[in-house]
């Protein structure tokens, strides 16, 4: 090949390069971001994962521990860093501590482990917030902003999620053997979307409430208890029939004055009165002293007798008009119990058939007009 030639072939390529050489760095650019913000994505997507796990074990960790039906976080370390108990690492991808946030709704806590801020959060029931200084490493977000700003990556924490993440989803916590409500305000309803009380059941065919104890018969395991330290209806139990005009609510409860009462509740007063010394059944308008009245025999053990090991006072007469004691047909109140056995009456007695007689001993019969 001639010199000439060689010198044109040369030229060719010189300008073959020149012409090349610009998109050749035109790639090498384009390839140099597409990695550097692939990188950055994988950089943030690993990131984010970091910090959802972060957010699963503060959940799970989360505790009502003050008891006003909100979950607490684990409280923030110094400079809003997330605490050194937590067993994960607390650096995003490009080296920067997380910054961690947290609220504690309902009342003010006052345990140092969980969080004190009872400041109201940027978001309705938001509990906490980890952010991430991003690429630039730089925080744009402060904790009381509702997004995120900059390069910065954000995941908030809600009640929702602690519920969820403890097993107490809407409300429902279960913990080993434990399950329970948490919130106080929510009401349960069975056979009803509707409840109008704590727990509101509605039968239909299937029945109510079954409580079988089976061959248990332990005192400390009752198989209903109805707990109160109030001074009246705390511990009741009512029967309420709705029938219009002859419906009558009536009711049951152990009150703080040591009596059991059962209440006639549409009237308010009390019906019968069992204390430890006794049973008291109240007049109709809630005084002590009505009578008791028996429309058939009164019979006790055995021998159609009454017996009674006291003395008898009748405030309001005795009237002896049936087999209320004795056999055969006769009408009579024996008293054997001792010799000083009595009966009292401070109204009048009313003998139907039979005579008035006493018998030896130093007991007698009393009465006065």
């Amino acid at each position: 090949m001639s010199l000439g030639n060689n010198k044109g072939f040369a030229l060719i390529s010189i300008v073959i390069f020149l012409m090349v050489m610009p998109l050749i760095l035109l790639i090498s650019t384009q390839l140099t971001t597409l990695v550097g913000a692939t990188w950055r994505t994988v950089k943030g997507n690993l990131t984010m994962n970091s910090m959802t796990v972060i957010k699963g074990y503060l959940c799970a960790n989360s505790s009502d521990i003050d008891n006003d039906s909100w979950h607490e976080l684990y409280h923030e370390a110094a400079g809003n860093a997330l605490p050194i108990s937590i067993p994960l690492n607390p650096n995003d991808q490009w080296g920067t501590a997380y910054m961690y946030c947290t609220w504690d709704l309902g009342v003010a806590n006052v345990n140092p482990t969980y969080s004190e801020n009872n400041t109201a959060p940027p978001k309705a029931q938001m509990i906490g917030k980890l952010i991430s200084a991003g690429p630039d490493k730089v925080f744009q977000t402060a904790c009381s902003d509702t997004v995120a700003k900059g390069d910065d990556l954000v995941v908030e924490i809600y009640e929702s999620d602690a519920r969820g993440s403890t097993g107490t989803l809407g409300g429902w916590q279960k913990i080993n053997n434990f399950v329970s409500l948490l919130t106080s305000t929510d009401l349960v309803g069975v056979g009803t979307g509707t409840p109008t009380t704590k727990m509101h059941l509605v039968t239909g065919t299937s029945g109510g409430i079954l409580v079988d104890a089976g061959t248990s018969s332990l005192a400390a395991a009752p198989g209903l208890t109805v707990k109160s330290a109030g001074a009246g209806w705390g511990s009741g139990i009512s029967c309420n029939n709705t029938t219009t005009g002859t419906g009558r609510n009536y009711g049951l409860y152990a009150g703080a004055d040591g009596v059991w009462h059962f209440v006639d509740t549409t009237s308010g007063y009390d019906r019968l009165q069992v204390t430890q010394t006794g049973l008291t059944i109240p007049s109709p308008t809630g005084t002590a002293g009505q009578n008791i009245n028996i429309t058939g025999s009164w019979q006790g053990p055995g021998t159609n007798s009454v017996e009674i090991c006291n003395d008898i006072t009748a405030n309001h007469g005795l009237v002896i008009a049936g087999n209320q004691s004795g056999g055969g047909g006769v009408k009579k109140i024996i008293l054997n119990q001792s010799p000083t056995d009595q009966v009292i009456v401070n109204g009048g007695i009313t003998l139907y058939g039979g005579t008035l007689g006493t018998s030896t001993g130093t007991g007698g019969f009393t009465y006065a007009n």
